[in-house]
């Protein structure tokens, strides 16, 4: 259970220091806006349920197969929101 909960928090961690790296953060913005703060707390949340319903849903080989896709698609996503963030971010350098 301890190796989940480091896992769990750590994967939840690193999303979100590129999150706020893609987004400028002290480099072309010294702080964050409201929005950008409550974008950043809802990848947090979500990324932290995906991965412990991951990982409690080991033993249901259905539920298992559905939080896969589950984290594809958040990955998918993530990734397109970093790229557009970071293309944003070098035109504004």
């Amino acid at each position: 259970m301890g190796r989940i909960s480091v896992i769990t928090i750590a994967y939840t961690v690193y999303l979100s220091i590129f999150y706020l790296l893609c987004k400028g953060w002290q480099t072309t913005a010294a702080q964050l806006n409201r929005q950008q703060a409550t974008n950043l707390t809802m990848i947090m949340g979500g990324v932290y349920l995906a991965y412990s319903a991951y990982f409690l849903s080991l033993d249901f080989e259905t539920i298992y197969m559905i939080m896969n896709i589950t984290l594809l698609i958040l990955y998918i996503v993530l990734g397109v929101t970093y790229i557009r963030n970071c293309w944003a971010n070098m035109d504004t350098c």
